[in-house]
């Protein structure tokens, strides 16, 4: 893709929806891809295969997307959703589809965050956001009781709080089976239901739990991934420590085998993982010192290790290069990753 002043980009998302959402430095807001659902954000459906901006804006902040939904916020503190609605995920109080970004009330929604992607929203068939106050706000699909009330209503379809901690730092989605948060104690949480061992809790899988539910009783937990979509989950800890837990097909947990996991374990024993993301059946992590590595399916050749020989890697393999900054991994066996731009 042209261009140099490219800072962030956004690729979570799921099945035959492919829409690509990336920001500029200069705060402008553009998208492509597969446009159906109106998840572009152009006031239309169709498919776009160049990047075009989204409106004239140039205040966007932060920006999330999940399975034929997008949300972004603004760096005056507004949020704004677009795309499929089926479940009351845009957060309007209805079920209507809307192809252009519409506001969300309120002014108190994230504008920034640590680490090298977003890590207060998550957006899918369930939508989680952390407000500027530590707050934690969800709605959308329910049916698991994914969405941390104690309870499995079929829906929200507005921002409802999730208890009344103002400590929330990290959220992730899995496709409103589950949801895994981290505070700022360090502390780490999982909801919802726990088919795959994704809740962490060591077993029984199968079970519902609809209010968030501490993982062990470490404080040392930075950030937690998932991608919307499949039933494995990463997480980093604040002394560089990589820990995966829940399905182990093609090696998704990185153990060097195929085991499931219903807590979470330890990556190795390197203490200089920066960053994971969860894509479709494989995974994609930077380390500190730039490097770029990969793990799970390789079929299509998502791990961009210049082959497709291999289909499958249980542990972590280095993808080349050494000056890697970020990376997102899409449900679509596709992975994009970013190096700086130094004029």
């Amino acid at each position: 893709v042209s261009g140099n002043n490219w800072s962030t980009i956004n690729t979570n998302n799921i099945g035959a929806s492919s829409e690509i959402i990336a920001k500029k430095t200069d705060g402008t807001l553009w998208s492509w891809g597969r446009g159906a659902y109106g998840e572009l954000g152009q006031n239309d459906i169709v498919n776009r295969s160049s990047p075009t901006q989204i409106g004239t804006d140039a205040k966007w902040a932060l920006t999330c997307g999940g399975p034929i939904v997008v949300g972004a916020t603004k760096t005056d503190g507004t949020l704004w959703t677009w795309g499929w609605n089926g479940w009351g995920q845009l957060g309007h109080n209805n079920l209507v589809q809307l192809s252009s970004p519409t506001q969300l009330p309120g002014t108190t929604w994230p504008i920034s965050t640590t680490g090298a992607d977003n890590v207060n929203m998550a957006m899918g068939y369930a939508s989680h956001v952390i407000k500027q106050d530590g707050t934690l706000w969800s709605w959308g699909n329910n049916e698991n009781g994914n969405l941390g009330f104690n309870n499995d209503n079929n829906g929200y379809s507005s921002p409802t709080q999730v208890g009344s901690d103002t400590t929330w730092k990290s959220v992730t989605d899995g496709m409103a089976k589950f949801t895994a948060a981290t505070k700022t104690d360090g502390t780490l949480w999982a909801w919802g239901t726990d088919g795959a061992g994704y809740l962490g809790q060591n077993g029984p899988v199968n079970r519902k739990l609809s209010s968030p539910t501490q993982i062990g009783t470490d404080t040392t937990w930075a950030r937690v991934s998932q991608n919307n979509k499949d039933d494995f989950i990463g997480a980093i800890k604040t002394n560089g420590t990589l820990w995966m837990w829940a399905k182990g097909d093609r090696g998704l947990t990185a153990q060097n085998d195929l085991v499931w996991r219903s807590s979470p374990t330890q990556v190795g024993t390197d203490t200089n993982w920066k960053s994971v993301t969860i894509g479709d059946n494989h995974a994609i992590a930077v380390k500190t010192n730039g490097t770029l590595w990969g793990w799970g399916n390789n079929q299509s050749g998502e791990l961009g290790l210049g082959s497709k020989a291999q289909e499958n890697y249980s542990s972590p393999t280095q993808i080349s290069g050494t000056n890697w900054s970020s990376i997102s991994a899409t449900a679509n066996s596709t992975s994009i990753a970013t190096q700086p731009y130094n004029a």
